[in-house]
């Protein structure tokens, strides 16, 4: 058969996916957004154990591939138990396409510590510096991503993330 069948949900599904992650939907969004916690957990932690710059950016790269891994092996997992039968390559590119999502947190933090690094910068500042960055992109995220809710909602869910995410550092840091 030449033709092709008319795009189905699946189809449309797939091509949504391929767009950036403001246009995705709300899994990549819900990904970036517990991404950018835990990474706030592992700087906290970080601070909490005084970690210099560059030891900081190989901690964060090894965090966000280990939670990168760990994400892809549950979808694939979900996948076969949902679908009984073994996912194909282009399947687990899409899958793995949607999920790189949940590093984009630790990438960007080792990326402003390896500034810091480069620069030799105090690197427990560049480390507050990285909770400043992560909280505000976690404002961000929760605003756009709740932007078609009445005001009242939207704030006490952004305070609220951004009190969890504050939260987490300083139980990182004193415990």
């Amino acid at each position: 058969m030449t033709g092709s069948a008319p795009a189905g949900p699946a189809d449309q599904d797939r091509h949504v996916r391929n767009t950036s992650i403001f246009r995705r939907g709300e899994l990549p969004l819900a990904h970036t957004v517990y991404g950018l916690i835990l990474t706030l957990a592992t700087v906290g932690e970080l601070i909490h154990h005084k970690v210099s710059a560059v030891p900081s950016v190989a901690w964060l790269l090894g965090a966000s591939a280990v939670l990168l891994a760990a994400h892809l092996f549950s979808d694939v997992l979900a996948r076969l138990a949902s679908t009984q039968d073994d996912p194909n390559w282009s399947e687990l590119i899409s899958i793995g396409h949607e999920d790189v999502s949940v590093v984009y947190g630790g990438l960007g933090a080792a990326m402003i510590m390896a500034v810091a690094a480069v620069a030799d910068l105090d690197s427990e500042n560049a480390l507050y510096v990285v909770v400043v960055a992560g909280l505000v992109a976690l404002a961000a995220l929760c605003l756009y991503g709740l932007s078609h809710h009445r005001p009242l909602p939207r704030l006490t869910m952004t305070v609220t993330a951004v009190a969890f995410g504050a939260v987490i550092v300083l139980l990182e840091n004193t415990v």
